[in-house]
C-alpha cells in the first residue's frame, strides 16, 4: 500500500507550502558624510543626507521529500508497521524566531482510498503510544516507533519554537503507518501542513517629545514616547543618550515617560535615543543644550503668547511647547509654565507656572517692585524681608530641603503673608488689583464658590486628593506647609487667592492627602500667616 502526502498550495503555487509570516520592520540608517574641495575665493557647504534601508524580517520553509512521501506497506494478518520521515528546513531573520505547527489541511485526519470511500484513521492518542492496527500517525523526532494522533486543521501541533535569528533549523517529523490484511489495498492519502510563522517582535521604542526649551548639564529632561516597557510591565529601558553619550542617570516612570540627567556636552542640538532590550529608538528627536540658557521673560509673556501655546492635555502626551521656561527679570529666576487644560475635555486652557513663587529680598533688606517688572497697575511696592519666609530651612523641616532641585529648581519657593502677596491691600471684600506676581501675570480668582482654584479641581480631575493636586504631569503643587510653627509641612499645602473674606481673612487653596478645598477660609490669617504663591497669567 502506498500513503501519499503532499503540499499545500500557496496562492496557486503547487510548490510552495502555506506559511504565515509577521512582519515588522526596523531601519538601518547610514550617515553619508561630504568631502568638500574649496576653490580660491569660493564659498563651500556641505549637508549631511541620512539614508534609510528597510530590511524586511522573513521566514524561508522547505520540507523533503517533496512534492510527495510515499509509504509502501505490505500488509500481514496479524498488521504491519512502516516509517517514513519528514525533513522540514526553517531559516528566518525574525528577532524573536519562529514557530512551526502541523495540521491535516482539513479537520478530517483520516487516509482516505482513491475510492473516495475507504479510509484509514488517525489513531486518536494525545500521547506518543504503539500504533493501533489500521491506523496512522506521527510523532516528532527521528526513528520514532511511538505515535500521536494527525492534528487537524482546528488545533494544530507546535513542533519547534525557536527565540532568535536562525538558519536551517531542522525539525524531523516520521509518519508511520500500520495495516492488516483487512483493509482494501490501494492508495490512501491525506495532505500535511507545515507553518512556520515569524514571532511576535515587541515594538522599539519610540521617542516623541522632548522639551523644546534649552537644557543645561546636570538639568533634566523629560522624555515622551511609546514602548519603554517593551511590550511588557516593567521598565525595559537599558540606555539613554543625547548626542551618543549616556545620561548621567535616568529614571522611568512609565511605558511612555522617563527622565534623563544630562551629560556634559559642548552647546549644541543632539539627538536623543532610547535602548530596550527591543532595540534603538528612532533619531529624529533631538535635545538642544545650552551651558547658559536664555530663556523669555515672564514679563514679556503675554495673552498672545499663552494663546498660541497647545494645551497640556492629556497629560500623559502633552504635545510640544505646552510646557515652556520663562525668566522673572526681577531676580533671574527661571520658572515652569506649562498652558494648563481648564475644562475635563481639554479644549480650552490657561498659562500657570507649576513652581511656586520664589521672590525674596536680602535678610533684613526689601526689594522694590514696580508697574514695569511686577503685577502692579501704578506705582511702586516695597516687598520686606519680613513678609516673606523660606520653606526650604525651616528648622526640623525636611520636605522642601530634600525637593530634587532638578525638578523644582527653587523647591518649595517663599511664602508670603497675604497683605505682602496683594502689595499692601488693605480690603475686605473682592480681589486685590495687585500682586508680587510679575508684570502680566496675576494672583488667583477665589470666592465662597467657584474660582480659579476650583476649576483646576475640575479640570485636572483632582477630587480629594492632594496627589493629584501634587502630579508632577500637571499642576505640580507642593506640601509646602506654612510659617505658623512651621506646620504641615510634607502633609498639607496652601495657596493664597487674591480674594478677600473679611477684614482679616482671604481664601486660599488648603489640600491634604484626603481633602482638597479650594475655597478655603481660616481664621485670622491675612496678616500673619504665610502661604505660597503660584501666578497665572493676564
Amino acid at each position: 500500500m502506498r500513503i501519499a502526502s503532499s503540499p499545500l498550495p500557496l496562492l496557486g503555487n503547487s510548490n510552495a507550502y502555506a506559511f504565515l509570516v509577521f512582519i515588522s520592520c526596523f531601519a538601518l540608517a547610514f550617515v553619508i558624510g561630504s568631502l568638500t574641495f574649496i576653490p580660491l575665493e569660493s564659498n563651500a557647504e556641505s549637508i549631511d543626507s541620512d539614508v534609510n534601508l528597510t530590511i524586511e524580517p522573513v521566514v524561508a520553509l522547505a520540507v523533503s521529500p517533496q512534492p510527495t512521501l510515499l509509504l509502501d506497506l505490505t500488509p500481514t494478518p496479524a498488521g504491519f508497521e512502516v516509517a517514513e520521515e519528514i525533513t522540514v528546513d526553517v531559516s528566518t531573520n525574525n528577532l524573536t524566531g519562529y514557530t512551526l505547527t502541523m495540521n491535516a489541511i482539513s479537520n478530517t485526519t483520516a487516509l482516505t482510498h482513491t475510492n473516495g470511500t475507504n479510509t484509514m484513521p488517525s489513531t486518536t492518542s494525545l500521547t506518543a503510544a504503539a500504533l493501533p492496527t489500521n491506523n496512522w500517525g506521527y510523532n516528532k523526532g527521528s526513528g520514532a516507533t511511538a505515535f500521536l494522533r494527525i492534528p487537524p486543521l482546528a488545533t494544530p501541533d507546535t513542533l519547534t519554537i525557536t527565540a532568535a535569528p536562525i538558519t536551517n533549523d531542522i525539525t524531523i517529523v516520521t509518519v508511520g503507518a500500520k495495516a492488516d490484511i483487512n483493509i482494501l489495498p490501494g492508495v490512501y492519502s491525506n495532505t500535511l501542513v507545515f507553518t512556520a510563522v515569524g514571532n511576535y517582535v515587541p515594538a522599539s521604542p519610540l521617542i516623541i517629545i522632548v522639551p523644546t526649551y534649552p537644557a543645561t548639564f546636570g538639568g533634566t529632561i523629560t522624555v515622551i514616547g511609546t514602548n519603554f516597557y517593551a511590550g511588557g510591565s516593567i521598565n525595559a529601558v537599558t540606555n539613554v543618550t543625547i548626542g551618543g553619550t549616556p545620561c548621567v542617570s535616568f529614571s522611568v516612570t512609565s511605558d511612555t515617560l522617563l527622565t534623563c540627567m544630562i551629560p556634559n556636552l559642548a552647546d549644541g542640538t543632539y539627538p536623543v535615543r532610547v535602548t530596550t532590550s527591543n532595540g534603538v529608538s528612532n533619531r529624529n528627536i533631538t535635545a538642544t543644550i545650552q551651558a547658559n540658557p536664555v530663556y523669555p521673560t515672564m514679563q514679556s509673556f503675554n495673552t498672545a503668547a499663552c494663546n498660541a501655546m497647545p494645551i497640556y492635555y492629556p497629560a500623559t502626551l502633552p504635545p510640544v511647547g505646552s510646557e515652556i521656561n520663562l525668566t522673572d527679570i526681577r531676580d533671574g529666576k527661571v520658572y515652569k509654565i506649562r498652558k494648563l487644560p481648564s475644562n475635563t475635555a481639554g479644549t480650552a486652557g490657561w498659562c500657570w507656572m507649576v513652581d511656586n513663587l520664589a521672590l525674596q529680598p536680602a535678610p533684613s533688606s526689601s526689594i522694590v517692585l514696580n508697574s514695569t517688572d511686577s503685577d502692579l497697575v501704578s506705582g511702586t511696592y516695597t516687598l520686606m524681608a519680613a513678609n516673606v519666609f523660606d520653606p526650604n530651612s525651616y528648622l526640623g523641616q525636611t520636605y522642601c530641603a530634600n525637593l530634587n532641585t532638578t525638578t523644582f529648581p527653587h523647591r518649595c519657593g517663599m511664602q508670603y503673608i497675604w497683605t505682602a502677596a496683594t502689595t499692601g491691600s488693605t480690603i475686605s471684600t473682592g480681589s486685590a488689583p495687585n500682586s508680587i506676581c510679575p508684570k502680566n501675570w496675576r494672583l488667583p480668582i477665589s470666592g465662597s464658590t467657584g474660582g480659579d482654584f476650583a476649576t483646576l479641581q475640575t479640570a485636572l480631575a483632582w477630587g480629594n486628593s492632594g496627589a493629584n493636586v501634587n502630579a508632577l504631569n500637571g499642576w505640580r503643587g507642593l506640601y509646602a506647609g506654612w510659617n505658623n510653627g512651621m506646620t504641615y509641612q510634607g502633609t498639607n499645602g496652601y495657596y493664597w487667592s487674591a480674594t478677600a473674606s473679611g477684614v482679616n481673612n482671604a481664601y486660599y487653596l488648603s489640600y491634604s492627602a484626603s481633602a482638597v478645598a479650594p475655597n478655603y477660609v481660616g481664621g485670622g490669617t491675612m496678616s500673619t500667616n504665610a502661604f505660597s504663591l503660584r501666578c497665572l497669567s493676564r
